[in-house]
């Protein structure tokens, strides 16, 4: 089941859908039937057949399209709303399921119908799968498959459900699944209706009320949070339009067109407040949890490093176009690209739809953040990682740092300062010499003198264009610099070289053939991070070359779309590598294959190279080429054994027959030969390359002789299968929690195992028996990995989203009194929370377990929201009543009042009494305060400070509540205060005239 399902479920359950108060148990043919959308008459009979359940079961239907039977269901002849029959389900399962009522009559398309159901629910029924009992319209009448809603139900108590709908497919079906034994149904009615010419005014009434309150309750101004005067207007226009069709409308339809209009007036104006930003203004927007900087990138919206002086960095906000599918703002960085959502989740930018709901953000505010909701998905971007790169998502919801960010207006310095920065740091990285990574003195005078002049400009420059034309020069003067650098020198000249990243590992050889980088020990560097360039040819690309690995002589190659390895041999275009200047002395090694380079994403030792990465700008991809000291040294003897090894190597066969080799002997052989390579690389001396050379020539001796002089058995195979299923069975734990398994799949892979490891250590098995062993056991091994728990954490894990979505909604809301959630449920379920947390977070606990602490979870959840206490507005009615009788009073000139203090009244009379339609018990609970004070005040009326009994003390305040002091004895601004004072023990207000 689903929780968001089950809580939506539980407030159609509290809000209902079309209900009307009935007289009787079913509508009448001829008898009104009142909806949100006008007044309707009953016009025909009651088309389903034995809608009391008079003949019982007969005409009644399940889930498998079978007649309902008496072992699932029973008719209560005294069961119902007034004591007539009910039919009462007596178990419960799926739809498809006979424990089901599923029924379908036939129903007119284009025609309008009423459809009511008495439903009762017991208390302990409640808490799970009341969102299975709907109603639908289908092609037949086992078919479901357009919702009209869900069946209302309320604890221990009979309630009517009341559907009003157009048919738009030839059967009505009533489909309740899941009674849990907890149902009951009564009097069934399905008929024709058709809307009367009788006026339903109320809705509209409504939402001119609402939409005036909204317009009360908000300021007129430029600022962040308030509203245009054209804004307001268009609101107010809308009001009175509204209020000319509740006067003049002949037809059901004008009311609810015109109502229909003001409620989308009222939405635009509550999108249309001001902004947290300007317009024409650019910002930078970094992230609240990655501190970097929003940027449209290369099509793809990231959060990067920020960079004052990139203008995908900077945003500006546009409304968009008029006609849009959504109110809000297109966003574009300063290069005039768009972002929108694409898909369901990624965040794209280039040239789109500026009137498409993706392409429509809004800005909401908090206290120290903001959030950017998309308009086509209502959740708001954000991003998954923290890192440089990271893609940014439109799907996020919740207020996590991920999904938050921060708006700076950008200055018009921002771009040169940072470029000034970056210079400084090219300036002071620079060496002056004749190395390829060294540049002349002269150049370095040329970008010093640069940065001198964008300093002096810092000064001057008030405009983001006069920013924009210092900057340009200033990284002019970068570029020229760093094409200063001297030319590069042919690598293929023999020597020995270390190829170091940007971030001071060295690229490295592995065993396993990956390609990485490490770290430099302090002796130096080791065969592994030791390098040859051999000369290449491509196409007329010059600096092209194979790169080899000292320690083995492979050459490094690109490997599928973006791996790197090391190859035995350069065989092969993915070996060609281009050495070519990406930004001063950092070069890059582009594979010509694809125009990638080798790179890395990750700096630290152990790190694998890639190559798919991108050259100029990217870090990852920078490398510095170094000569690496070597002695040179008559090679003529050595490289004669190292051919004559090879030749041996090449012409050993791995087998079992006689003549054949073991294939362990000729992997060992072949590490005897690149050990001897590595070796002789590294001498220093020319005793010692002899010595390598006539140890070398000893082991080709030594592993020529090992061909078998007889057949052995192949149990490689085997021998790799029973260690695995040993290594496997020694871990596995029995049990039915996350990762364990089931005792007799324990046994039975245990059993497999046995037989084979006796096959293997048996000397008489013959090889058709060790691979039927093998295969066995191969096919065991498999099996018992499907045989794995894995423990369903996905509806807890909704139920706990739910729950705490709830817990942080209601939070206001929780207390004693009317308009609250009871606190003590409140704490319950947020200790059920923590609980089903730890459950969640936990491989100690079986399906059993999850799936309860799911249905304590739901339980909690229902019982908090089903704790809320109705709002009171007794006090504040009787505060209305009031006023409106003191209103009365001075009008009829029963009680002398200034004009104006009556004035006062009408507006907080005005104001406060419009809290009668809130259902937010502390808007309600502020009127009741303010509405009092200002009765208070009226009937305390005083016109100077001489009806206040001399030495009392008081506290003065402004009309709007501000304290200005607590004393008379000083001199006030003429106006209107409020001065609170207390007289045997009562608390006295007065509105006193200050001249």
């Amino acid at each position: 089941m689903r929780t968001k399902q089950l809580l939506l479920a539980l407030l159609l359950s509290l809000i209902g859908i079309h209900v009307a108060e009935a007289e009787s148990y079913t509508p009448v043919k001829g008898g009104k039937i009142v909806t949100d959308d006008g007044i309707y008459i009953v016009t025909g009979d009651n088309i389903i057949p034995n809608s009391d359940f008079s003949e019982g079961l007969t005409g009644w239907k399940a889930g498998d399209n079978s007649d309902l039977s008496a072992d699932n269901f029973e008719i209560i002849p005294d069961g119902g709303p007034d004591g007539g029959p009910c039919i009462h389900a007596l178990g419960g399962a799926g739809s498809s399921s006979n424990q089901t009522l599923k029924t379908g009559w036939a129903i007119e398309s284009g025609k309008t119908y009423v459809f009511t159901v008495w439903a009762y629910r017991t208390q302990s029924g409640m808490s799970t799968n009341t969102q299975y009992s709907q109603v639908w319209q289908g092609n037949s009448e086992t078919d479901a498959n357009t919702e009209i809603g869900m069946i209302k139900y309320q604890a221990d108590t009979w309630v009517q459900s009341q559907f009003v709908f157009t048919a738009e497919k030839a059967y009505f079906v009533a489909k309740f699944a899941w009674l849990d034994a907890a149902s009951s149904f009564a009097y069934f009615f399905l008929a024709e209706m058709e809307k009367s010419n009788e006026l339903l005014k109320t809705s509209l009434e409504a939402s001119i009320a609402a939409a005036q309150d909204v317009l009360d309750t908000t300021e007129e101004g430029d600022e962040k949070g308030q509203y245009t005067t054209a804004v307001r207007k268009t609101l107010s226009d809308a009001i009175a339009a509204a209020k000319n069709v509740l006067d003049t409308a002949t037809t059901q339809d004008e009311i609810n067109d015109a109502k229909k209009a003001l409620d989308t007036a009222v939405k635009t104006y509550t999108a249309s407040m001001n902004p947290p930003f300007k317009l024409g203004v650019g910002y930078t927007i970094t992230n609240v949890a990655g501190s970097l900087s929003l940027t449209s990138g290369d099509g793809t919206v990231r959060i990067a490093t920020p960079d004052f002086a990139d203008s995908t960095q900077v945003f500006y906000f546009e409304k968009a176009p008029e006609g849009a599918e959504a109110v809000g703002y297109n966003m574009r960085d300063a290069n005039g690209t768009y972002i929108w959502r694409s898909g369901s989740w990624d965040t794209k930018s280039g040239e789109t739809t500026l009137t498409a709901k993706n392409a429509i953000f809004n800005v909401v505010e908090y206290d120290t953040f903001v959030q950017i909701k998309n308009e086509g998905s209502g959740s708001v971007l954000g991003v998954d990682k923290t890192t440089n790169n990271s893609e940014v998502y439109s799907n996020k919801g919740g207020t996590s740092s991920k999904n938050c960010w921060i708006l700076v207006k950008h200055t018009p310095t921002a771009a040169l300062e940072s470029a000034i920065e970056k210079a400084e740091d090219v300036a002071s990285s620079a060496e002056v010499g004749t190395e390829y990574y060294q540049v002349p003195q002269s150049a370095l005078d040329e970008l010093n003198a640069a940065i001198t002049t964008a300093k002096d400009a810092l000064l001057t420059i008030t405009t983001p264009d006069e920013a924009k034309v210092a900057v340009a020069a200033l990284e002019a003067a970068i570029v020229k610099f760093n094409g200063s650098f001297n030319p590069l020198p042919d690598f293929a000249n023999g020597e020995t070289y270390t190829v170091t990243h940007y971030g001071g590992c060295l690229l490295t050889t592995t065993e396993s053939g990956n390609a990485t980088i490490t770290t430099k020990e302090e002796t130096g560097a080791s065969d592994e991070q030791l390098m040859v360039l051999e000369k290449a040819t491509y196409q007329d690309m010059t600096d092209v070359y194979y790169v080899k690995s000292v320690a083995n002589g492979s050459y490094l190659v690109r490997d599928g779309n973006y791996n790197t390895k090391w190859r035995a041999d350069r065989d092969t275009l993915a070996a060609i590598i281009q050495v070519c200047r990406l930004e001063g002395k950092w070069l890059g090694m582009k594979f010509v294959s694809t125009s990638t380079f080798l790179g890395v994403d990750g700096q630290g030792s152990g790190s694998k190279t890639y190559s798919d990465k991108a050259g100029v700008g990217n870090t990852g991809a920078y490398w510095t080429i170094d000569a690496y000291v070597a002695i040179v040294l008559d090679r003529v003897a050595f490289n004669a054994a190292v051919t004559k090894a090879q030749d041996a190597l090449a012409a050993m066969k791995p087998g079992y027959k006689t003549g054949e080799y073991f294939q362990e002997d000729i992997d060992a052989f072949s590490k005897v030969i690149s050990k001897a390579k590595s070796d002789a690389n590294k001498a220093q001396s020319q005793e010692a390359l002899d010595a390598i050379t006539s140890q070398l020539l000893a082991d080709i001796d030594v592993y020529v002789a090992k061909a078998h002089d007889r057949d052995y058995l192949n149990v490689t195979a085997l021998k790799a299968e029973v260690d695995k299923a040993k290594a496997t069975l020694d871990k596995s734990v029995a049990g039915d929690c996350n990762g364990q398994f089931p005792q007799e799949a324990i046994d039975k892979y245990d059993a497999v195992y046995k037989a084979a490891a006796a096959v293997l250590a048996d000397e008489n098995s013959t090889q058709e028996q060790v691979d039927e062993a093998t295969e066995t056991l191969k096919a065991a091994a498999a099996e018992f990995a499907a045989a794995k728990v894995v423990i369903d954490f996905s509806e807890l894990n909704f139920a706990i989203t739910d729950a705490q979505t709830i817990v942080k909604d209601k939070a206001d809301f929780v207390g004693e009194g009317p308009g609250r959630y009871s606190p003590e449920k409140y704490e319950a379920l947020k200790t059920a929370i923590a609980a089903a947390q730890a459950i969640a977070k936990s491989n100690e606990v079986n399906q059993k377990t999850v799936d309860k602490e799911t249905e304590t979870l739901i339980d909690k959840t229902n019982e908090f929201v089903e704790s809320f206490v109705d709002n009171d507005y007794s006090e504040l009615q009787a505060l209305v009543e009031q006023a409106e009788e003191l209103i009365r009073k001075a009008e009829a000139g029963e009680i002398e009042c200034d004009p104006q203090d009556l004035q006062d009244l009408k507006d907080s009379y005005e104001r406060n009494s419009a809290a009668l339609e809130s259902k937010d018990q502390n808007v309600i609970d502020r009127a009741v305060k303010i509405l009092r004070r200002d009765i208070e005040i009226f009937n305390n009326i005083t016109t100077g400070i001489s009806l206040i009994p001399a030495g009392t003390a008081v506290k003065v305040f402004t009309i709007n509540g501000l304290f200005v002091a607590d004393s008379l004895d000083r001199h006030f601004t003429p106006g209107i205060y409020v001065i609170r004072y207390s007289v045997d023990g009562k608390q006295v207000a007065r509105k006193v005239r200050m001249r």
